[in-house]
């Protein structure tokens, strides 16, 4: 789910995405309102927020072939997984949260591998897409 963040002072930040697998966890997707994040948790014993950024690397594939190349490299279906719901699998032999996504308009996928792994599934991607895949950066 993308949700609006919101400063501490209460004006807008940035938006983030929600997504949650199995595990009882939530993984957040947003670096700008983190802190602000952080501070609203503390009102609630059960919660904690935790920064893990320098532990994962973050892969997306999107566009209208992103559910038949990455199925390449995968064990189970993910026909079956809802926009913006996410699934743990294992990618290109790697452990991976897959989220379904879609920030360009179009059907897509983020992958949320350890940071050292991150490569790995790349260049998998690249080469289960040859020739269908353009490798682009946001960031």
């Amino acid at each position: 789910m993308t949700t609006p963040g919101v400063a501490s002072s209460g004006a807008a930040a940035a938006s983030f995405d929600t997504m949650r697998s199995a595990r009882p966890r939530a993984v957040f997707v947003a670096v700008a309102v983190f802190a602000a994040l952080r501070e609203r948790a503390r009102r609630f014993a059960e919660v904690e927020v935790v920064d893990e950024s320098d532990a994962y690397g973050l892969v997306a594939i999107q566009g209208p072939l992103s559910l038949s190349v990455l199925e390449r490299l995968v064990a189970e279906p993910l026909g079956a997984l809802r926009s913006y719901h996410a699934a743990d699998a294992v990618v290109a032999g790697v452990d991976a949260m897959v989220a379904r996504t879609g920030y360009t308009g179009e059907d897509g996928f983020e992958l949320a591998v350890a940071r050292d792994e991150a490569l790995v599934v790349f260049e998998a991607l690249l080469e289960a897409g040859a020739g269908a895949l353009v490798p682009a950066g946001v960031g």
